[in-house]
């Protein structure tokens, strides 16, 4: 595979106002992709405005991964890994970029991309090989999981260097689960955020400095630099930790719970972004920005039927991908919000 370096393509921009909860006007833009009518997907945004994602070409399904800068245009990165393709899940302010690539149906290594696009395996706590990297700050920590020998699995920490920490231990399963800790999110200041099997339910944990803090049951999935965390309570229902205390986030349809929503992106002004569920017949997921105590809708591409968002950094900018029609090819897009409106209380949980 060696993928001519395209300039952006077919980069179409169209401003439209959407309805929601919170009222936004917003603008989307095709991102493009490095094959003429292919695919593209954003799938993590840097502080510096650069965004990882992939690439694929249409007809034999070639795919690549691919980074955009932030003016916008795509570059192919260096051949990654054998089998199938590298994932990535976070980049830095500097272009350090973390992943996991799938070798086998059941085989998962952790991958880190340098700033200048060469990639290499994270290394692992067992002979196995095992682990997965969903996070990076902005010092060059990652944080993911690794299965050790005995087949538990571990939250890690890989060092600049890549090193590997084990987190420790916030509680142990009940007799007969095997041992399960899972990091997912790491902030500046190297708070890390994730989940934990401890007897026979999981349960959220920030970890400091060798300390757990138990956030009770659910998934913690985002940390920013203001301790702000977000994740997912039992019934996958997106909520935030603040000091310690737990709140629902609320639905694009005005509901005080986002039921079928998801939170795939944070920024240190509390800004959120992910996707909620279809708006209509015919419509897919749809983007959503939560600010403000409000869900916003961002929207499909004029013409498009599915979207979502997969990160925001601090200046605001918005990356992630949808189709451009109804049953076409996933593009990646960004968003830009312009204005927002209508600021409503989080719901406690009770």
């Amino acid at each position: 595979m060696n993928p001519t370096h395209w300039l952006l393509v077919g980069a179409l921009t169209a401003a439209l106002t959407w309805p929601a909860a919170g009222q936004a006007a917003t603008s989307v833009q095709d991102l493009g992709g490095l094959y003429a009518g292919g695919s593209s997907s954003a799938l993590a945004l840097s502080q510096s405005g650069q965004a990882i994602g992939i690439a694929m070409r249409d007809g034999d399904f070639q795919t690549i991964n691919a980074v955009w800068s932030p003016s916008g245009s795509i570059s192919a990165l260096p051949d990654c890994c054998s089998a199938f393709l590298a994932m990535p899940a976070a980049i830095n302010r500097s272009g350090v970029a973390v992943g996991s690539h799938q070798a086998t149906r059941d085989h998962w290594a952790a991958v880190k991309w340098a700033a200048d696009g060469s990639a290499q395996y994270l290394p692992s706590l067992g002979s196995y090989g095992l682990a997965r990297a969903f996070a990076i700050n902005d010092a060059g920590q990652a944080v993911g999981s690794s299965v050790t020998d005995s087949f538990a699995q571990r939250a890690v920490r890989w060092n600049p260097d890549g090193s590997v920490t084990q987190l420790g231990e916030m509680g142990s399963p009940d007799p007969g689960y095997l041992a399960f800790h899972e990091a997912h999110g790491i902030s500046n200041k190297g708070v890390v955020v994730g989940t934990a099997l401890v007897g026979s339910a999981f349960r959220a944990f920030s970890w400091k400095g060798g300390l757990f803090t138990d956030l009770g049951l659910g998934n913690a999935t985002h940390v920013n630099d203001k301790g702000l965390i977000a994740g997912l309570a039992p019934g996958r229902i997106p909520v935030v930790w603040k000091k310690g205390t737990m709140r629902y986030l609320p639905g694009r349809d005005g509901g005080k719970r986002a039921y079928g929503h998801e939170v795939l992106g944070i920024n240190n002004l509390g800004d959120m972004v992910g996707f909620g569920p279809s708006p209509g017949v015919g419509v897919h997921s749809i983007a959503v920005l939560w600010r403000g105590g409000a869900a916003i809708t961002l929207g499909h591409y004029p013409g498009g039927t599915h979207s979502v968002a997969t990160g925001i950094n601090d200046t605001g900018m918005i990356v992630g991908y949808g189709n451009l029609v109804d049953g076409g090819p996933m593009r990646a897009l960004r968003w830009t919000v312009t204005s927002t409106s209508i600021q409503v209380e989080l719901a406690p949980v009770h």
